[in-house]
Protein backbone atom coordinates (compact mmCIF):
# COMPACT_ATOMS: atom_id res chain seq x y z
CA UNK A 1 0.00 0.00 0.00
CA UNK A 2 3.07 2.77 0.91
CA UNK A 3 4.33 1.84 -2.46
CA UNK A 4 1.00 2.49 -3.87
CA UNK A 5 0.64 6.36 -2.14
CA UNK A 6 4.72 7.16 -3.04
CA UNK A 7 3.71 6.17 -6.69
CA UNK A 8 0.71 8.55 -6.71
CA UNK A 9 2.81 11.61 -5.30
CA UNK A 10 5.61 10.94 -7.64
CA UNK A 11 3.60 11.09 -10.20
CA UNK A 12 1.72 14.24 -9.24
CA UNK A 13 5.19 16.10 -8.69
CA UNK A 14 6.20 15.07 -12.10
CA UNK A 15 2.94 16.15 -13.75
CA UNK A 16 3.01 19.61 -11.31
CA UNK A 17 6.92 20.04 -12.61
CA UNK A 18 6.41 19.50 -16.66
CA UNK A 19 3.56 22.25 -16.20
CA UNK A 20 6.01 24.95 -14.75
CA UNK A 21 8.12 24.00 -17.61
CA UNK A 22 5.56 25.16 -20.47
CA UNK A 23 5.81 28.42 -21.91
CA UNK A 24 3.23 30.78 -20.44
CA UNK A 25 1.94 34.22 -22.35
CA UNK A 26 1.20 37.32 -20.31
CA UNK A 27 -2.63 39.09 -20.55
CA UNK A 28 -3.19 42.75 -19.30
CA UNK A 29 -5.77 42.95 -16.74
CA UNK A 30 -7.70 46.39 -15.93
CA UNK A 31 -7.59 47.30 -12.29
CA UNK A 32 -10.71 46.11 -10.36
CA UNK A 33 -11.55 49.73 -10.56
CA UNK A 34 -12.76 48.88 -14.58
CA UNK A 35 -15.94 47.64 -14.35
CA UNK A 36 -16.52 44.68 -16.44
CA UNK A 37 -18.70 45.06 -20.06
CA UNK A 38 -21.63 43.12 -18.69
CA UNK A 39 -21.75 45.69 -15.31
CA UNK A 40 -24.00 47.63 -15.72
CA UNK A 41 -26.40 50.27 -13.71
CA UNK A 42 -30.14 50.85 -14.50
CA UNK A 43 -31.19 54.63 -13.92
CA UNK A 44 -34.77 54.62 -13.04
CA UNK A 45 -35.22 57.93 -13.78
CA UNK A 46 -34.52 57.89 -17.16
CA UNK A 47 -34.76 54.28 -17.71
CA UNK A 48 -31.23 54.07 -19.26
CA UNK A 49 -28.57 51.93 -18.39
CA UNK A 50 -24.71 52.54 -17.83
CA UNK A 51 -22.23 49.78 -18.37
CA UNK A 52 -18.79 48.97 -18.66
CA UNK A 53 -16.26 51.65 -19.01
CA UNK A 54 -18.67 54.38 -19.61
CA UNK A 55 -19.79 53.21 -15.75
CA UNK A 56 -16.24 53.53 -14.72
CA UNK A 57 -16.03 57.12 -16.37
CA UNK A 58 -19.08 58.13 -14.80
CA UNK A 59 -18.39 57.03 -11.29
CA UNK A 60 -14.81 58.26 -11.37
CA UNK A 61 -15.45 61.87 -12.77
CA UNK A 62 -18.17 63.41 -10.85
CA UNK A 63 -21.36 60.60 -11.24
CA UNK A 64 -24.62 62.12 -11.17
CA UNK A 65 -23.36 65.46 -10.02
CA UNK A 66 -20.91 66.46 -12.98
CA UNK A 67 -22.36 63.97 -15.81
CA UNK A 68 -26.17 63.99 -15.14
CA UNK A 69 -28.71 61.17 -15.85
CA UNK A 70 -28.30 58.69 -18.65
CA UNK A 71 -30.31 59.93 -21.61
CA UNK A 72 -29.86 57.31 -24.72
CA UNK A 73 -28.37 54.01 -24.78
CA UNK A 74 -25.03 53.96 -26.22
CA UNK A 75 -25.15 55.34 -30.20
CA UNK A 76 -22.78 54.94 -33.48
CA UNK A 77 -22.10 58.53 -34.02
CA UNK A 78 -20.09 60.79 -35.93
CA UNK A 79 -17.57 63.16 -33.50
CA UNK A 80 -16.57 66.13 -34.46
CA UNK A 81 -13.25 65.14 -36.34
CA UNK A 82 -15.15 62.86 -38.72
CA UNK A 83 -15.02 59.09 -36.80
CA UNK A 84 -17.46 57.25 -35.50
CA UNK A 85 -17.30 56.35 -31.75
CA UNK A 86 -19.17 54.10 -29.54
CA UNK A 87 -21.17 57.23 -27.48
CA UNK A 88 -23.89 57.75 -24.71
CA UNK A 89 -25.63 61.17 -24.08
CA UNK A 90 -26.13 62.22 -20.81
CA UNK A 91 -27.80 65.45 -19.08
CA UNK A 92 -24.78 67.32 -18.90
CA UNK A 93 -21.95 65.41 -21.54
CA UNK A 94 -21.78 63.13 -23.98
CA UNK A 95 -19.00 60.05 -23.94
CA UNK A 96 -17.26 58.74 -26.51
CA UNK A 97 -15.33 55.44 -26.36
CA UNK A 98 -11.94 55.77 -28.39
CA UNK A 99 -10.77 52.37 -29.07
CA UNK A 100 -6.90 53.77 -30.26
CA UNK A 101 -6.73 54.66 -26.32
CA UNK A 102 -7.49 51.49 -25.52
CA UNK A 103 -5.62 50.91 -21.36
CA UNK A 104 -5.30 54.22 -21.26
CA UNK A 105 -7.50 56.75 -18.96
CA UNK A 106 -8.27 58.41 -22.25
CA UNK A 107 -10.45 55.21 -23.55
CA UNK A 108 -13.36 57.76 -22.76
CA UNK A 109 -13.46 61.21 -24.24
CA UNK A 110 -16.07 63.97 -23.81
CA UNK A 111 -17.15 65.24 -26.87
CA UNK A 112 -16.13 68.84 -27.93
CA UNK A 113 -19.60 70.28 -27.36
CA UNK A 114 -18.25 73.85 -26.41
CA UNK A 115 -16.45 73.49 -29.69
CA UNK A 116 -19.31 72.44 -31.96
CA UNK A 117 -21.53 74.86 -30.89
CA UNK A 118 -19.08 78.05 -31.24
CA UNK A 119 -18.35 76.74 -34.76
CA UNK A 120 -22.56 76.57 -35.37
CA UNK A 121 -22.94 79.84 -34.09
CA UNK A 122 -20.07 81.73 -34.99
CA UNK A 123 -18.94 79.67 -38.39
CA UNK A 124 -16.60 83.09 -39.07
CA UNK A 125 -15.03 83.42 -35.95
CA UNK A 126 -16.24 85.96 -33.69
CA UNK A 127 -16.83 89.43 -35.64
CA UNK A 128 -14.37 91.51 -35.97
CA UNK A 129 -13.78 93.79 -32.90
CA UNK A 130 -16.49 91.84 -30.90
CA UNK A 131 -14.99 90.25 -27.27
CA UNK A 132 -17.41 87.98 -25.28
CA UNK A 133 -18.66 89.94 -21.96
CA UNK A 134 -16.87 87.58 -19.40
CA UNK A 135 -14.16 87.59 -16.86
CA UNK A 136 -10.80 87.71 -18.26
CA UNK A 137 -11.75 89.43 -21.45
CA UNK A 138 -9.78 92.47 -22.42
CA UNK A 139 -11.39 94.12 -25.34
CA UNK A 140 -9.73 97.80 -26.11
CA UNK A 141 -12.46 100.13 -26.48
CA UNK A 142 -12.80 103.83 -27.75
CA UNK A 143 -12.50 107.18 -25.59
CA UNK A 144 -14.51 109.99 -25.61
CA UNK A 145 -11.64 111.79 -27.59
CA UNK A 146 -11.76 110.38 -31.19
CA UNK A 147 -8.20 109.58 -31.19
CA UNK A 148 -8.31 108.11 -26.89
CA UNK A 149 -7.70 104.66 -26.63
CA UNK A 150 -8.59 102.51 -23.80
CA UNK A 151 -6.97 98.94 -22.60
CA UNK A 152 -9.73 97.39 -20.76
CA UNK A 153 -9.92 94.06 -18.72
CA UNK A 154 -13.36 92.68 -17.39
CA UNK A 155 -13.38 91.63 -13.53
CA UNK A 156 -16.97 90.53 -13.21
CA UNK A 157 -20.15 90.39 -15.09
CA UNK A 158 -23.74 90.00 -12.48
CA UNK A 159 -27.14 90.39 -13.24
CA UNK A 160 -29.10 92.85 -11.53
CA UNK A 161 -32.85 92.83 -11.32
CA UNK A 162 -33.81 96.29 -9.39
CA UNK A 163 -31.61 99.43 -8.16
CA UNK A 164 -32.80 102.16 -6.63
CA UNK A 165 -30.80 104.78 -5.82
CA UNK A 166 -31.19 109.08 -5.55
CA UNK A 167 -28.94 110.75 -8.13
CA UNK A 168 -28.60 114.24 -8.66
CA UNK A 169 -31.58 114.80 -6.87
CA UNK A 170 -33.62 112.54 -8.58
CA UNK A 171 -34.72 108.74 -7.20
CA UNK A 172 -33.54 106.04 -9.55
CA UNK A 173 -36.00 103.05 -9.86
CA UNK A 174 -35.64 100.52 -12.14
CA UNK A 175 -36.97 96.88 -12.65
CA UNK A 176 -36.17 94.62 -15.40
CA UNK A 177 -33.04 92.84 -16.28
CA UNK A 178 -29.35 94.69 -16.44
CA UNK A 179 -26.01 93.46 -17.21
CA UNK A 180 -23.28 94.88 -14.93
CA UNK A 181 -19.66 94.91 -15.97
CA UNK A 182 -16.86 95.55 -13.95
CA UNK A 183 -13.83 96.84 -16.26
CA UNK A 184 -10.66 98.07 -15.58
CA UNK A 185 -9.81 100.53 -17.78
CA UNK A 186 -6.20 101.98 -18.85
CA UNK A 187 -5.86 105.23 -20.67
CA UNK A 188 -3.26 105.13 -23.31
CA UNK A 189 -3.69 108.26 -25.21
CA UNK A 190 -1.89 111.59 -24.33
CA UNK A 191 -5.36 113.39 -23.03
CA UNK A 192 -7.84 113.16 -20.05
CA UNK A 193 -10.29 111.08 -21.24
CA UNK A 194 -13.38 108.89 -20.66
CA UNK A 195 -14.89 105.49 -21.95
CA UNK A 196 -17.36 105.78 -23.87
CA UNK A 197 -20.31 103.83 -24.01
CA UNK A 198 -20.20 99.85 -25.27
CA UNK A 199 -23.46 98.29 -26.84
CA UNK A 200 -24.27 94.70 -25.54
CA UNK A 201 -25.24 91.96 -28.31
CA UNK A 202 -26.97 88.87 -27.50
CA UNK A 203 -26.49 86.34 -29.18
CA UNK A 204 -29.61 86.50 -31.17
CA UNK A 205 -28.20 89.41 -32.86
CA UNK A 206 -29.94 92.10 -30.63
CA UNK A 207 -28.03 95.18 -29.33
CA UNK A 208 -28.47 96.74 -25.73
CA UNK A 209 -27.26 100.01 -24.86
CA UNK A 210 -25.42 101.41 -21.60
CA UNK A 211 -28.19 103.10 -18.99
CA UNK A 212 -27.72 106.51 -18.26
CA UNK A 213 -25.28 108.48 -15.85
CA UNK A 214 -27.81 108.07 -12.52
CA UNK A 215 -28.46 103.96 -13.50
CA UNK A 216 -24.09 103.65 -13.70
CA UNK A 217 -23.78 105.94 -10.18
CA UNK A 218 -26.44 103.48 -8.32
CA UNK A 219 -25.43 100.48 -9.66
CA UNK A 220 -21.63 101.47 -8.33
CA UNK A 221 -22.87 102.51 -5.12
CA UNK A 222 -24.75 98.99 -4.67
CA UNK A 223 -22.10 96.79 -5.53
CA UNK A 224 -19.59 99.16 -3.94
CA UNK A 225 -17.84 100.14 -6.81
CA UNK A 226 -16.20 102.86 -8.44
CA UNK A 227 -18.28 105.34 -10.94
CA UNK A 228 -18.85 104.98 -14.73
CA UNK A 229 -17.47 108.58 -15.76
CA UNK A 230 -14.23 107.98 -14.38
CA UNK A 231 -12.31 110.67 -16.40
CA UNK A 232 -8.82 109.09 -16.13
CA UNK A 233 -5.32 110.36 -16.55
CA UNK A 234 -2.95 109.33 -19.58
CA UNK A 235 -1.06 106.22 -18.40
CA UNK A 236 -3.61 105.66 -15.44
CA UNK A 237 -5.92 103.02 -14.44
CA UNK A 238 -9.84 103.39 -13.19
CA UNK A 239 -12.13 100.89 -11.70
CA UNK A 240 -15.38 101.08 -14.06
CA UNK A 241 -19.18 100.06 -13.78
CA UNK A 242 -20.97 99.96 -16.92
CA UNK A 243 -25.34 98.96 -16.84
CA UNK A 244 -26.78 97.25 -19.64
CA UNK A 245 -30.28 97.47 -19.76
CA UNK A 246 -31.31 94.00 -21.78
CA UNK A 247 -33.89 91.98 -22.69
CA UNK A 248 -35.36 89.38 -20.20
CA UNK A 249 -34.46 86.53 -22.34
CA UNK A 250 -31.01 87.99 -23.56
CA UNK A 251 -28.04 85.79 -23.06
CA UNK A 252 -25.02 84.79 -24.47
CA UNK A 253 -23.46 88.72 -24.62
CA UNK A 254 -20.59 90.00 -26.63
CA UNK A 255 -19.22 93.59 -26.56
CA UNK A 256 -19.77 96.27 -29.37
CA UNK A 257 -17.13 98.85 -29.62
CA UNK A 258 -18.94 101.91 -30.27
CA UNK A 259 -18.74 103.48 -34.00
CA UNK A 260 -16.33 105.77 -34.08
Amino acid sequence: MWRRVILVVAMTMAVLAVDALRPRTTSWVRPRTIAAQNDCQTFPETGKAVCGIFLSYWRANGGLAQQGFPISDILKEESSDGKTYDTQYFERAVFERHPENAGTRFEVLLALLGRERFDRRYPAGLPSGETPLQAGQTPTLPGSDKNGTFRTRIDAVQELREFSEPCAGNPVRAKGKFVVAFLQIENLGNESDYLRGPKLKDNRGRLFDTGDYCSNVAASKQFNRSSYQTTVQPGLTADVVIVFDVAPDASGFTIVPPTP
